[in-house]
């Protein structure tokens, strides 16, 4: 190693370790002020650890009945959405992977065009109004069913697979669904953990489709939830008199304590389930992106 390569090597470790604090800080500051009394939060002497320590934030939230309920609609959301979405992706992506398809380029096109063209606001809620969909969670699984990203992604994995795999199945009488469900599957671990990755974090993340689409509390999913607490945190302490801001500022719990745990457990949820796909995850995306 020449001291040109060693030299970057510092300075981009140096980059990346900086750029991990960044991204690591913001949940680190939430979760040591969720364990912090509201008082030493408002007067701004919390920063890498937690200051009169408290759970009053996390007690009051697991006494909230609507934090389950939350908590759960959230979780249906991601397993079913997750199920149907890996379905779809997974079923088109094999398909448009064969040249034997019909009219593939045509239809290839037409789903393109999803990506960069759609009915609008007004329009799609008048759909999911019409479909009796509106507020309820099948309306927030069933919007986005079909991600095409996806299905490039999986089409571009399984066009790079070796024909010679199927050919022999074929040669043994084996069919399209069956090579598909046998074969093709129990191979493409990486692709399908990259994919259960992506369309779990982004269900678990709605926030502007449950906003639109939901409105009962039994229907609130975890965003909802979250944005709930913190806007009723913000304004009891923004609009409230110097005395009541006193007030809160003496109090081991408060609208602070209580914010930064809704934050905390909201996060926790992908933090404890990326780890199990970290490998595939990488290895999928790679491979899905050699060729086409």
């Amino acid at each position: 190693m020449n001291k040109k390569t060693g030299l970057f090597n510092i300075i981009n470790g140096g980059v990346l370790i900086i750029i991990c604090i960044s991204m690591l800080y913001p949940f680190w500051n939430s979760l040591v002020k969720s364990f912090s009394s509201n008082s030493e939060i408002m007067r701004g002497n919390v920063f890498l650890w937690p200051k009169g320590i408290t759970l009053s934030g996390y007690f009051e939230l697991f006494n909230d009945a609507l934090f389950f309920t939350s908590l759960k609609n959230s979780l249906y959301i991601v397993l079913s959405g997750t199920f149907i979405r890996l379905a779809l992706s997974l079923m088109s992506g094999y398909a448009f992977s064969k040249d034997q398809l019909k009219h593939r380029k045509i239809l290839f096109l037409l789903f393109i065009l999803t990506m960069f063209f759609n009915g609008g606001i007004v329009p799609t809620f008048i759909t999911v109004d019409k479909l009796g969909l509106y507020d309820t969670l099948w309306a927030l699984i069933l919007m986005g069913s079909m991600p095409v990203y996806h299905m490039i992604l999986a089409m571009s994995f399984f066009r790079q697979l070796p024909n010679e795999i199927e050919e022999s199945a074929f040669v043994d009488g084996a069919s399209f669904i069956q090579i598909f469900l046998k074969i093709i599957l129990p191979i493409s671990k990486p692709l399908i953990a990259t994919l259960i990755i992506f369309n779990a974090v982004a269900l678990y993340n709605l926030f502007m489709q449950a906003v639109i689409y939901t409105q009962s509390p039994k229907n609130f999913v975890m965003q909802t939830y979250v944005r709930l607490k913190v806007f009723a945190a913000e304004a009891a302490a923004g609009s409230g008199s110097l005395e009541t801001l006193m007030m809160l500022d003496k109090e081991d719990s408060g609208t602070e304590t209580l914010k930064m745990a809704v934050l905390t457990l909201s996060s926790i949820p992908i933090i404890v389930v990326y780890p199990f796909f970290q490998k595939f995850f990488i290895k999928g995306v790679t491979l899905g992106a050699v060729k086409s």
